[in-house]
């Protein structure tokens, strides 16, 4: 089966990032399911924990928003910068087809209905932070 894996940042080493890292081993190699793991902002940083080998990661390579004190453009950005990730996150499932996708975080679950795709679609949440989606 086709599983994919969103996060915003796979270089930061906190539980989400681990959580996930140890699933998607899990899934690969006890049932040999196909899971790609896609990372949406650019960092420099190696990701932080290890991946099977028959794990793929895939990095959208999109650009931290700048500090910037315009609270227009600011506004701006951010909305140039998601029209980047939906056409850049579609593409990639697209290409995969695959047939679950597990989102976290908030951007995941800004992302959830906007991703046209026959898969199932899985918000998780691993945030030690109030929040309602």
């Amino acid at each position: 089966m086709e599983i994919v894996y969103v996060i915003e940042d796979f270089s930061i080493k906190g539980g989400a990032e681990r959580i996930i890292a140890e699933k998607a081993n899990y899934l690969a190699s006890r049932f040999q399911h196909h899971v790609t793991i896609v990372s949406i902002y650019h960092d420099e940083h190696p990701i932080s924990y290890h991946l099977e080998e028959s794990v793929d990661f895939i990095s959208l390579e999109i650009p931290f928003t700048p500090k910037n004190n315009s609270i227009l453009l600011k506004t701006l950005f951010r909305i140039i910068t998601m029209g980047k990730i939906i056409f850049k996150f579609q593409t990639i499932i697209n290409r995969i087809q695959p047939k679950l996708i597990f989102y976290t975080m908030s951007l995941g679950a800004i992302l959830l209905p906007l991703i046209k795709t026959k898969a199932k679609k899985v918000y998780e949440s691993h945030s030690a932070r109030s929040f309602t989606p």
